[in-house]
């Protein structure tokens, strides 16, 4: 397969989304593999089955990934892009359980509505400070 050239900062992102990506499918297969483990059932033998198959080609179009664009996933990322990065995740997932949201699981009180949302938005206003400095530091290394 021949190498498609990229910017070094491109190849450090996708990098570090291809490392991020191959450690979220090794805890799908943790989870998996507990669930048979202390046989919880959550998924049927067929089920489980279909999961690590496509777990496992995931994994071979990562490994194929990282040889196209020849990137490095050896290397730890930075902490402060580590921060910046689940800052992001956490703060679209904390979107996603704003009472708008939820109401695709049933109607909510006003009362429940508000305390959902101010505490959500605490969280996320918490989450945006650690974002914030994380991203001082990748400004300023002397920080």
């Amino acid at each position: 397969m021949k190498t498609i050239e990229i910017n070094e900062n491109h190849r450090r992102v996708l990098g570090s989304a291809m490392r991020m990506l191959r450690r979220m499918l090794n805890d799908f297969i943790r989870i998996v593999g507990e669930d048979r483990r202390f046989k919880r059932n959550a998924f049927s033998e067929e089920q489980t089955k279909e999961l690590l198959k496509n777990i496992e080609t995931a994994q071979c179009n990562i490994a194929r990934f990282i040889t196209q664009f020849n990137l490095s996933t050896k290397r730890e990322p930075a902490p402060e892009w580590s921060i910046q990065v689940g800052v992001a995740r956490m703060w679209e997932m904390l979107e996603d359980c704003k009472s708008k949201r939820l109401k695709g699981y049933g109607e909510l009180a006003e009362f429940s509505r508000s305390k959902i949302d101010n505490n959500i938005q605490n969280l996320i206003d918490i989450f945006n400070n650690i974002g914030d400095i994380a991203r001082q530091k990748s400004k300023d290394p002397q920080i």
